[in-house]
């Protein structure tokens, strides 16, 4: 396996999305299982519409959070997100205790594993960009000096 101080900016930038899919994977999928594995209680009673529209929505909300595209909502908004997100997933809720354990195992799975691998592929993208600006900033800088008859005196 290659090592990340080894690989070219653009395998990083695809390590990098890869480990942000596998993070939201890891830490999602055990949890969707549950729930899928239990879907006829969870709609015995009709509720598969408001089921699924509450799914789809804590899903966006989720992958938005993994990503870092979720701004935090004034108290109103947040606590009228948080009512509907009850409301559609009223049947879910009745687990709430199985589903807490299976997020909390896939989230510190994700912060063990997935996670430190994000992090440590992330700093070394940023380091790498952060020398390819200056390395260009120094030639530019040459280039100038150059243009100008090469000295000063």
């Amino acid at each position: 396996m290659v090592k990340v101080k080894d690989m070219t900016l653009s395998q990083l930038k695809k390590r990098k999305t890869l480990y942000g899919l596998g993070s939201f994977g890891v830490s999602v999928v055990p949890a969707a299982a549950v729930i899928l594995s239990r879907w006829e209680l969870y709609t015995k009673d009709g509720g598969g519409i408001k089921l699924g529209v509450g799914g789809v929505l804590l899903s966006v909300t989720l992958l938005l959070g993994f990503l870092g595209r979720m701004k935090v909502p004034g108290r109103v908004i947040g606590v009228g997100f948080v009512f509907v997100a009850a409301y559609l997933l009223e049947a879910v809720l009745h687990d709430l205790t199985l589903l807490s354990g299976v997020v909390f195992g896939s989230v510190a799975a994700d912060a063990l594993w997935t996670g430190r691998m994000s992090k440590k592929v992330a700093k070394e993208l940023e380091l790498r960009e952060a020398a390819d600006r200056a390395g260009k900033a120094t030639l530019e800088g040459v280039k100038e000096y150059l243009r100008q008859g090469g000295s000063n005196a």
